[in-house]
């Protein structure tokens, strides 16, 4: 990296949102681009995306599209008791198809999927070759993209100041590399560095309810844009969220998502009882999984259950798949056998040994297993009233147990923005040349991850960050037309 650097538009992060601004900021106009990346390899937990939330372009019906956004808006703000910002929502949501159509344009073709729950529209889209690996698709397509065009993106180079004139306005970041500093001066700067899900002295900060039982599953992101936007006055009062899933078992998320959290199963915490209804959502279980004793739980099951998960075929959103597309019979089996070998799974030919394994009273145990298993054969729930369709008895050893805690993928929100996505101080005003996009905002979220917009964490950096480009391009061409000289900021 040169020394110092000058540049019009300043990005911190090489994820999605990052990209996305950048090629969208070079659309509107700009032309000195440079984005800062902390790892050594773009993406971050943008190549983790295994779809994203859009809506269908199939829509044509003017009318139709209108109904459809209505429903999900209003959704969205009833799941959330109000509690997000009903204007970005709505600005999300139509901008979603905009940044379908932007991906459609640079050759991605796109299948849907229904996720979560049930819903006429097709919400959710995956990318036709890339399958699962949608996220590092796209992210591989743009930074090639980047680079073809002229965008310099700086890896192993992690932002650790805001650089800022007489008048407050900022004007570019301080940098680290390999332990020495670099000044990049510039007309504005993007925050877009993914949130701090690895970071646990903040997430004990601003989550109440943390606590180091809750295991990290993503990147380890650090709160860089939260910390430097702080320090230069921004409100980091808004909405955070942890976007949880459990029960989940930390050492394969793919295990997680097709047997731990299965209805098929039965989950009991510390306690040796059930403590809820085994019905997959992933985000509003982890809520009832983080008042359990430790925050942890044990998902039991029997041969019988094991081999009805593993001849569903499900896949590792917990949807139905072709019998052409996996060899999971034998895969799930494998990896419950590896994990048995390490010690994270028991198989046992009697209670008493799952009991002693996960330090629950035997005597508690056994009697959640006779209780369920006369659920079963009355075919009614007779505590949590779960689906009869899933009421499978425990009777045929082995018997399974898989110890569960709630994981963290990524922290949503800090930073609060408006819908240009330029940064609000404290009193709600915009910090001249700071803008934010991704999950370093706030707003979208209130206490639990909307799965009404399901895969929204890239759907929204990918949409917010194109407009963070535009907003940041736009701001350059009218308020930057001589670059900043180094005696003016600090």
């Amino acid at each position: 990296m040169p020394k110092p650097l000058i540049a019009d538009i300043v990005i911190v992060g090489a994820g999605i949102a990052g990209l996305s601004a950048a090629l969208s900021a070079l659309e509107s106009g700009a032309r000195n681009i440079v984005v800062l990346e902390a790892r050594y390899v773009p993406g971050g937990n943008s190549m983790f995306a295994e779809g994203f939330f859009a809506l269908d372009t199939a829509l044509t019906d003017s009318q139709s599209i209108n109904d459809v956004k209505n429903k999900l808006w209003r959704k969205s703000l009833d799941y959330s008791h109000q509690r997000v910002d009903p204007f970005l929502i709505r600005g999300f949501i139509d901008e979603s198809a905009h940044s379908l159509r932007w991906l459609e344009d640079r050759g991605f073709k796109f299948i849907w999927r229904n996720v979560f729950h049930d819903d006429e529209t097709r919400l959710y889209a995956s990318e036709i070759k890339a399958k699962s690996r949608t996220g590092a698709a796209i992210i591989r397509s743009l930074v090639k993209e980047c680079a073809e065009k002229g965008i310099r993106v700086f890896t192993g180079t992690r932002a650790r100041k805001l650089l800022l004139d007489r008048k407050g306005r900022v004007k570019g970041v301080v940098a680290e590399v390999e332990g020495q500093e670099y000044k990049i001066s510039g007309c504005c700067v993007i925050l877009a560095s993914g949130g701090f899900g690895g970071n646990k002295a903040l997430l004990k900060c601003y989550v109440p309810f943390y606590t180091e039982a809750i295991g990290l599953v993503g990147i380890p992101t650090q709160g860089d844009g939260l910390l430097m936007a702080a320090e230069a006055g921004a409100d980091t009062q808004d909405t955070i969220v942890l976007e949880t899933e459990g029960p989940a078992f930390r050492w394969s998320r793919q295990l997680s998502m097709a047997v731990t959290a299965h209805h098929n199963t039965i989950w009991i915490n510390k306690k040796g009882r059930r403590f809820t209804e085994e019905l997959f959502n992933p985000f509003e279980c982890a809520n009832i999984l983080c008042r359990q004793p430790e925050q942890v739980s044990y998902t039991l099951m029997d041969e019988t259950i094991k081999n009805s998960i593993i001849n569903e075929e499900l896949d590792n959103l917990g949807g139905l798949i072709d019998k052409q597309d996996t060899v999971m019979e034998a895969k799930l089996d494998r990896m419950i056998q590896y994990h048995a070998a390490k010690g994270r799974i028991k198989i046992a030919g009697s209670w008493d040994e799952i009991a002693q394994w996960a330090g629950v009273p035997a005597a508690s145990l056994k009697t959640t297993i006779q209780e369920y298993n006369a659920y079963c054969q009355q075919g009614r729930d007779g505590s949590f009233n779960k689906d009869p369709a899933y009421l499978l008895p425990l009777r045929h050893p082995p018997y399974y147990a898989i110890q569960c805690n709630p994981t963290i993928l990524v922290t949503h929100g800090g930073l609060k923005i408006d819908l240009k996505m330029e940064v609000l101080d404290k009193q709600a005003e915009a910090i001249p040349g700071l803008f934010a996009a991704g999950i370093d905002t706030g707003g979208v979220d209130a206490d639990t991850y909307n799965y009404y917009l399901p895969g929204h964490s890239f759907g929204f950096s990918l949409s917010s960050g194109r407009l963070a480009g535009r907003s940041a391009a736009q701001y350059a061409a009218n308020e930057c037309v001589d670059q900043v000289k180094d005696q003016d900021i600090r």
